[in-house]
């Protein structure tokens, strides 16, 4: 399993471990033999607003301080379910890794899919996502998505760069299958997009 993949796995993994705490219903239980994070869950806010403003000292993403964004004003349910076609897509859980520290963690689910979005700013991004973003093998390169952007077919995640940050959006099937989103990459990219221009 290579670095990119096991990384994002591990992410995931460890995010669904813990996301039962603040959370009305359970989501599907993954185990692993790895030492869990701990990470602040709360449930999803009932109405998304307008786009998350900028980190404060920020210039189109390039802060590289701390800092948290809520989930539903990085990626609305409307526009989760119009990148993948999952008519029941939405926002399930959200919270913050504090380890790292300025880990932001956003999981989706929508016709047994699961989906993460993740934005590493300070410490996350220097011990998480930096490393793997760099030692990713075998992926393919976006063009025109943030400053640098990496996909792996292989282990669906989409990794962006912006300034002294990154994002991944992570796929996963938990009960369903991915082939129910006929263009991974696409989906990934169009949430990429979206979420690269509000942070």
């Amino acid at each position: 399993m290579d670095a990119w993949r096991l990384a994002a796995t591990l992410a995931v993994v460890l995010a669904l471990a813990s996301c039962s705490k603040g959370t009305a219903a359970a989501p599907p239980q993954v185990t692993s033999s790895a030492a869990e994070p701990s990470i602040e869950v709360t449930a999803p806010p009932e109405e998304p607003s307008s786009p998350a403003p900028p980190s404060s000292g920020s210039s189109g993403g390039t802060t590289t301080g701390v800092h948290y964004y809520d989930c539903a004003r990085l990626l609305s349910d409307a526009e989760a379910q119009r990148a993948t076609g999952l008519s029941d897509a939405s926002l399930f859980t959200e919270g913050n890794a504090k380890e790292a520290g300025g880990h932001t963690y956003c999981q989706f689910f929508g016709g047994g899919v699961e989906w993460a979005v993740n934005v590493y700013t300070g410490p996350s991004y220097q011990q998480i996502f930096q490393p793997t973003f760099e030692a990713a093998a075998g992926v393919s390169e976006i063009p025109g998505l943030g400053d640098e952007a990496k996909w792996s077919d292989q282990a669906h995640i989409l990794g962006i760069r912006v300034g002294g940050l990154g994002i991944s959006i992570d796929f996963g099937a938990l009960g369903g299958s991915l082939s129910q989103i006929p263009d991974l990459e696409g989906a990934a990219v169009a949430m990429g997009k979206l979420v690269a221009s509000r942070v």
